[in-house]
């Protein structure tokens, strides 16, 4: 039984929703929190009973980035540093890699090392009052975890605005710049969400983790190679008991 602290979680039609719960502290990310999310991330990828993901915060904002306090505290011990490091990298990792997709939910402060988590999730719907920025350089930080994801969603241009100004984006030219995928009324937001939500998680779940697999394999291949990829597994989809059902109530509708 996973029971976090930091995260509240529900389910409803087959979708896991994952709440950031430090709503006084705008969701700012420490470490716990991680822990968490890494934990209940693996777990609901490992539930049969869960085709899809949301990703939300609670209260006035989605994610505030990292919990700066945290990184006061632990600014002389190297292997607290070290640990929250390589946690972060592999939270990012582990979103690419669950079977699971996985939608971000975002409203308001989308900032820092939230917005990262934010990209790093399949797909982003943005309520209209979200605003995006990695303030990084401001603090003296490098953005260094968020990077290579920015990069390859939003392009080398876009990427390094955003990386070496720190400014903030609201969440029209957010769509513009590829970092979201849908923006929403705020007051829509969870309905939007959960819309698009069951319509993914209403899917074959063997379709939907071949599909997201085969996305991320192909996106970093040449294309001969992403092309014998794709005809691997058009020929393992084929064989698979979903496919038959899939052509057989096409059939028999028809």
């Amino acid at each position: 039984m996973i029971n976090p602290k930091y995260i509240n979680l529900s389910f409803k039609d087959k979708v896991q929703i994952i709440t950031l719960n430090r709503p006084d502290k705008y969701n700012a990310l420490n470490t716990a929190m991680l822990y968490e999310l890494k934990k209940v991330i693996t777990h609901a990828d490992e539930s049969p009973d869960i085709n899809c993901i949301v990703l939300n915060g609670a209260g006035k904002a989605f994610c505030s980035g990292a919990d700066i306090k945290e990184f006061a505290d632990v600014k002389e011990d190297s292997s607290a540093v070290e640990e929250r490091a390589n946690l972060s990298k592999e939270i990012h990792l582990l979103m690419r890699q669950i079977k699971k997709p996985i939608i971000a939910s975002v409203h308001n402060y989308v900032f820092a090392g939230g917005c990262g988590i934010a990209l790093a999730c399949d797909l982003v719907v943005a309520a209209d009052n979200a605003k995006f920025s990695y303030p990084e350089v401001k603090r003296g930080f490098v953005p260094a975890l968020v990077t290579s994801n920015l990069i390859r969603i939003a392009g080398p241009r876009n990427a390094f605005d955003l990386l070496i100004t720190g400014r903030k984006v609201d969440a029209k030219e957010a769509l513009s710049m590829n970092l979201v995928n849908h923006v929403v009324p705020a007051e829509n937001l969870e309905y939007e969400t959960m819309k698009l939500a069951k319509q993914i998680a209403d899917q074959s779940q063997t379709a939907l983790t071949m599909t997201k697999e085969l996305f991320y394999q192909v996106s970093e291949l040449e294309f001969e190679k992403a092309m014998n990829l794709g005809r691997q597994v058009n020929v393992r989809m084929r064989k698979t008991d979903d496919f038959h059902k899939g052509v057989e109530a096409f059939v028999n509708k028809n």
